[in-house]
């Protein structure tokens, strides 16, 4: 009788689970497992940590390029009415968004990677303490790196943006140098006539032009 009530147990489990994961789209899970680059069992917290700095420090130089070539390069610096930007928008309100996005995904990890105790060859026998104080140690650690990545991302966007406006300005200078070089090179031509003149008319009754 136990045998069979463990058998109808079991098969009243097995169909809730098919029933669950059929109410689930396929199609979602797998976005849901693929939009996040750092949902990654195989990665250890430092190669995660890597992995993300890599990341947004691939990200600013792809938007400082775009940047400093400009409106006449390939990019856009405008606003858009959402905030879902291109990935050619160097905006630092796309930038911000975009990195803001990839913390968050970050983050995440992190934060359900708190309890879990990442076992090598050396720690694989612990007792139940030492995982204790292990895991007390691993979820400090995770806590610092999140204040610390956070810190250095705002002071990124900051920075950046500050380097947008006076780039912005460096070349609003450049147009203004680039008119005033055409201005001295057609004010030497001028001078280059006038010097062809004589300092006195010949004949004249007076050297007054009234």
């Amino acid at each position: 009788m136990i045998y069979v009530k463990k058998s109808k147990i079991w098969l009243a489990l097995i169909i809730v689970f098919f029933i669950v994961f059929n109410t689930i789209s396929i199609e979602n899970l797998y976005a849901e497992s693929t939009s996040n680059p750092y949902n990654n069992d195989k990665l250890t917290f430092y190669e995660l940590q890597k992995l993300y700095h890599t990341r947004i420090n691939d990200l600013f130089n792809s938007k400082t390029k775009l940047l400093e070539k400009g409106e006449k390069g390939p990019g856009t610096n405008a606003i858009p009415q959402g905030d879902e930007c291109e990935e050619k928008n160097y905006s630092t309100f796309c930038l911000a968004i975009t990195a803001a996005k990839e913390y968050e995904n970050y983050k995440k990890e992190l934060e359900e990677r708190k309890g879990n105790i990442e076992f090598t060859g050396e720690n694989i026998s612990i007792t139940l303490e030492k995982a204790t104080t292990t895991a007390i140690s691993q979820a400090a650690e995770i806590d610092n790196e999140l204040i610390a990545a956070k810190r250095a991302l705002d002071t990124s966007i900051k920075t950046y943006n500050e380097l947008s406006i006076a780039y912005t300005i460096h070349l609003q200078y450049k147009e203004v140098i680039k008119s005033l070089t055409k201005y001295k090179n057609k004010l030497s031509q001028y001078y280059e006539q006038v010097g062809t003149y004589p300092n006195k008319f010949v004949d004249a009754t007076s050297l007054s032009c009234l």
